[in-house]
């Protein structure tokens, strides 16, 4: 199935050998693209944030219905680059939440090509009020939807 303007063509994750585990993740599966890679033939680390990003939108328009994503911002977002990723061999984007608060989810991901950790990210959403620049609160139906993903990893 092709995706996000030609950016992203995703696959069976049952064919990525890191899907397992925890069923509360939701999984996305990318083909990692020759364009991606730098001068020293590893996925560029833009392209891994990229990744990440496209994660975390899936979890918000896969799970979240009626929730503008416009209204969702990246409040702090910590990355660990944990080896090199390659063309060639799929990855496997892991997103899942850790925490819920009134205004803010906190969301855990990682990144596998076959069973290689490459990289794990927290980052912390938090849902605005663009022309208050104030954080209102998620109603008691999204806090219940975001309880439901919350990840054990």
């Amino acid at each position: 199935m092709l995706r996000s303007a030609a950016i992203y063509i995703f696959n069976n994750p049952a064919t990525c050998p890191a899907v397992t585990g925890n069923s509360s993740m939701l999984i996305e599966i990318v083909k990692p693209r020759f364009c991606e890679t730098n001068a020293a033939g590893h996925i560029d680390n833009i392209s891994i944030m990229i990744w990440f990003e496209h994660g975390r939108a899936q979890l918000f328009l896969q799970h979240m219905d009626n929730m503008t994503l416009s209204d969702i911002v990246v409040a702090n977002i910590n990355v660990n680059f944990l080896s090199e990723a390659f063309f060639g061999p799929d990855a496997a984007i892991h997103t899942g939440i850790s925490k819920v608060g009134n205004s803010s989810v906190h969301i855990n991901q990682y990144i596998y090509q076959g069973d290689t950790k490459i990289a794990e990210a927290t980052t912390v959403l938090v849902r605005i009020d663009a022309a208050a620049k104030s954080a209102i609160p998620f109603s008691d139906q999204e806090k219940t939807i975001f309880a439901t993903l919350i990840d054990s990893q």
